[in-house]
Order: structure tokens, then sequence, then C-alpha cells
């Protein structure tokens, strides 16, 4: 093969593994989770997204979500009430904030979302006492839905 031929196919590589890198489904890293003690005046970035699977392991939350987009970076944060709801056992109120930076593009994507839990660990008095259930509020597209996800998460 001559070096043309061979600087042709380098290339055709190189371009390759940049767009399917761009094209990443997952976050590697944890997100921690962010406490409010207030909801702001202006709330939380609220474009839409469905949450497709929900699973605990120790101090992680991962979300698999679905929602429209493709032509840009898209940021997600957990916002969590830092009270809990007085019950047996207590209850943690979640929001899951979603930001598509006014993106117009409409293909399905499909992404995990990895959450640690840890600050709310440190909120509770006893993790070992009782388990904290979890409730999830999915952005709509201009707010946030009126009821959690469902079944309700139990966090150990």
């Amino acid at each position: 093969m001559n070096c043309r031929k061979k600087n042709i196919l380098f290339r055709i590589i190189s371009l390759t593994i940049i767009a399917l890198a761009g094209c990443s489904t997952t976050n590697p890293e944890n997100i921690k989770i962010i406490l409010y003690n207030e909801w702001p005046g202006d709330g939380y970035p609220n474009d839409a997204v469905e949450i497709t699977q929900v699973s605990i392991e120790e101090n992680r939350l991962t979300l698999n979500v679905n929602y429209l987009g493709g032509c840009q970076k898209h940021d997600f944060e957990l916002y969590a009430w830092s009270a809990f709801l007085e019950s047996l056992p207590p209850q943690a109120t979640l929001y899951l904030s979603h930001d598509a930076h006014d993106e117009n593009c409409t293909e399905e994507i499909s992404q995990s979302l990895i959450f640690d839990l840890s600050p709310l660990d440190q909120e509770r008095n006893d993790p070992s006492d009782h388990p904290l259930i979890l409730r999830i509020y999915a952005p709509m597209g201009g707010s946030f839905s009126n009821e959690p996800l469902m079944p309700l998460v139990e966090w150990p």
C-alpha cells in the first residue's frame, strides 16, 4: 500500500473514532446529587426526558433515560430536598433536571446517567436503621411531573 492510501485510510479511521466518541450514551463518572433547602425562583432546567429504568448498586443510582436531541451535549443534574418526608421508612424527594440548551434536533437518544447518592447518606440519622425511599420526579418539558416515578425506589 502506498503512502497516499495509508494516509487516507488513517484519516478515515481517525474520523470514525472521533465520530463514535461523540455518540457516547453513558456518563462513566458518578455525578454527585445536589442538595437544596429552597426551590430556586427560576426553578431547575426541565426539558422533557423519559426515565425508562432505575437501578441502585451501593451508593450509585443509575437512571436510563430517553430524550430528543443528537446535535449537542445535554446536561443532567439530580436535585434532592435536604429534608426527608416524615414517614417510616423516610422518603427523599429528587428532581432530575435536564437542560437541552434549546436544541431542536429530533433523534431519539438513550443514555445511562449514574448519580452518587453519598450526600443523601450524610443527611440520614442512621442509614442502617431504615431504608430510604426515593421519590424521583422527571422533567416534562416546562415543568416536572406531578407524581413520582413508580414504583418508588428503595435505597438500603
